[in-house]
């Protein structure tokens, strides 16, 4: 949620917004055990509010996959069996671990803070982390790519055209993309 006030000064505004952010939190806080996986998510997003905006949208795309699910169940009803069988299904609709993994880390941040605000006392995803769905899958890479590439670019160097102008601006325009693909891929 947005926090507005109205205030002379930037101090006092501050101030005023930091006073009003202690109430959200409070009211949660008083029906925390109340509180579901959804009311959860808002109260995270209000206190680490200054999160990067792509952090932010890449874990409400997760969410949105689990809110079906969890968002209304209050997070002292949260089971492993439950996420256990939840993950299980992903899997057998074709999901890759990936996708699995990147739900598992939004859920797992939201329950470990959870335990840190006192909601609850123990996080359920914990007895998961060794789920392969908990780790990061480790990216697959063609072993013989490296062979290829290596190969492609000695030729690009080593074939001379007749038209010399040509060749180079050819040569060029492929070390830009590939330049381009590698800072991407950072």
């Amino acid at each position: 949620p947005t926090i507005k006030v109205l205030a002379r000064t930037q101090k006092e505004a501050d101030f005023l917004i930091e006073q009003e952010r202690r109430k959200l939190v409070e009211t949660f806080n008083a029906s925390g055990k109340l509180m579901t996986l959804n009311q959860l998510r808002v109260e995270y997003y209000t206190i680490k509010d200054g999160l990067k905006a792509t952090t932010k949208s890449t874990d409400l795309q997760s969410y949105e996959v689990i809110e079906p699910h969890f968002g209304n169940v209050r997070l002292i009803d949260l089971k492993t069996d439950d996420f256990r069988l939840f993950f299980d299904s992903l899997k057998s609709r074709g999901r890759s671990l990936s996708y699995q993994h990147n739900i598992y880390k939004v859920v797992n941040k939201y329950l470990n803070f959870a335990v840190k605000q006192g909601h609850i006392n123990y996080n359920p995803l914990l007895r998961l982390s060794d789920a392969a769905y908990a780790k990061a899958p480790e990216p697959k890479v063609d072993p013989t790519l490296v062979d290829k590439i290596s190969n492609f670019f000695h030729k690009l160097f080593t074939v001379k055209t007749s038209d010399t102008f040509q060749d180079v601006k050819f040569k060029v325009m492929v070390l830009l993309a590939a330049d381009g693909c590698l800072r991407r891929g950072e």
